[in-house]
């Protein structure tokens, strides 16, 4: 798998890639959601260009997990956030395996793959043809519609998820959410 194939189609039109400034609805806390800290550091909008071409560079003859760190430090220096899950999935079934994954409290790993899977709003089989959204935007901006947000992110302070669903002809083959 060359590493390109880590973006999904029609991800340069994704929230997560264009509204990394400020907010443009005046309600929206600007990023994918973050926290108001993260509107002090002024990255303005990043180009879906740069971030592409840095996960080109990306060396392949790694294993899955290193691929996905990697593509993980990557989409970072672009796009802060604060917790992720990239997970491969069975293309047949969609259930998740093989997680590389950075979350608040690994000791709650088990009610949080509960939650994810009980919850439609951003679940990776749920997403629009583009292949991501941000729970903010398929919310409505309240969060609360969420089972995951209310039952769990909320307790970690976490205010958006940017998720992004890895599809081809065979299925899902993997997803990613990142936190903030």
């Amino acid at each position: 798998m060359r590493s390109m194939d880590m973006i999904p189609p029609g991800c340069v039109s994704c929230p997560m890639f264009l509204k990394i400034g400020g907010s443009t609805d005046g309600h929206h806390p600007g990023h994918l959601g973050g926290a108001p800290r993260y509107a002090s550091l002024g990255m303005g909008r990043v180009s879906a260009a740069r971030l592409t071409d840095a996960v080109e560079r990306i060396a392949v003859g790694t294993d899955d997990h290193d691929l996905r760190s990697r593509v993980l430090e990557a989409i970072h220096e672009f796009i802060p956030f604060d917790a992720d899950a990239f997970l491969l999935t069975d293309p047949t079934t969609s259930v998740g395996c093989s997680p590389v994954a950075a979350v608040p409290d690994l000791a709650t790993l088990p009610n949080l793959i509960r939650l994810k899977y009980l919850t439609s709003q951003n679940r990776w089989t749920e997403l629009p043809a583009s292949g991501c959204a941000t729970l903010w935007n398929v919310t409505g901006g309240r969060p609360e519609r969420s089972l995951l947000w209310r039952e769990y992110l909320s307790g970690f302070g976490i205010i958006d998820v940017a998720s992004v669903a890895f599809i081809d002809r065979f299925g899902w083959w993997g997803f990613l959410d990142m936190w903030r």
